[in-house]
């Protein structure tokens, strides 16, 4: 999904792959499943 929050498992503050549109690397901290807005163009980083 485009510019929309994405659930993912993965460590914490660590550097996830999910499908959607290409693979975007972010990094999140808070528990395991976290959400995180992100834009493909700019690829913010955001805290959830």
């Amino acid at each position: 999904s485009e510019n929309g929050k994405v659930p993912f498992v993965g460590s914490e503050n660590g550097k996830v792959r999910f499908a959607g549109s290409k693979n975007v690397q972010v990094r999140f901290s808070g528990s395991e499943n976290a959400q995180v807005r992100f834009t493909r163009s700019e690829q913010k980083r955001r805290k959830a």
